[in-house]
């Protein structure tokens, strides 16, 4: 019989595919009781619940950090958010994500992604992750939202912003 905690070793540094698998096979809705709490495993379950708003909610976070141990905080954005106020906010901020709207962002951003590839020339290597992704996502977020870029700042654990935008996105 599968086991599964999301926290486990195995889960965390070894082979995912191999666990994933697993719970697909043997137990694609399984209790984890050491949290009394369901995990789905098979795509076609996970999109069915994120649709079915009325069993189901986002609001109370999506990530097992969130929904097990309650140890990281929901940060209110778009993807922890039921309708109506997720379709609401989509609403507002669509326009953004138009292909017309990318193409003007693009020389910015790209200028973005080259500077954080320079910053990183002379060290002889570069984290995809915590050196170029999450610095682009985070300034270009800044940038979108009205913040200075300098405001979205990236260190190999986290990526923070500011006082001054936290405070503007929380109210």
């Amino acid at each position: 019989m599968v086991h599964y905690n999301p926290f486990d070793e195995e889960v965390q540094r070894g082979d995912t595919y191999e666990v994933y698998r697993r719970l697909r096979d043997e137990a694609p809705c399984y209790h984890i009781d050491e949290f009394d709490a369901w995990a789905l495993s098979r795509f076609h379950d996970i999109w069915e619940a994120s649709q079915d708003t009325e069993h189901y909610t986002a609001t109370l976070g999506t990530t097992s950090s969130h929904v097990l141990t309650k140890v990281q905080p929901v940060t209110p954005m778009l993807n922890l958010m039921d309708p109506p106020d997720h379709t609401k906010l989509r609403k507002e901020i669509r326009s953004f994500f138009m292909p017309a709207r990318a193409r003007q962002l693009e020389p910015w951003i790209r200028e973005l992604a080259v500077g954080c590839l320079d910053a990183k020339r002379d060290a002889g290597e570069l984290d995809v992750v915590d050196d170029f992704a999450a610095q682009v996502a985070t300034k270009a977020a800044c940038e979108v939202n009205g913040f200075p870029k300098e405001d979205g700042t990236c260190s190999p654990t986290s990526c923070v912003a500011s006082s001054r935008a936290r405070r503007a996105w929380t109210g």
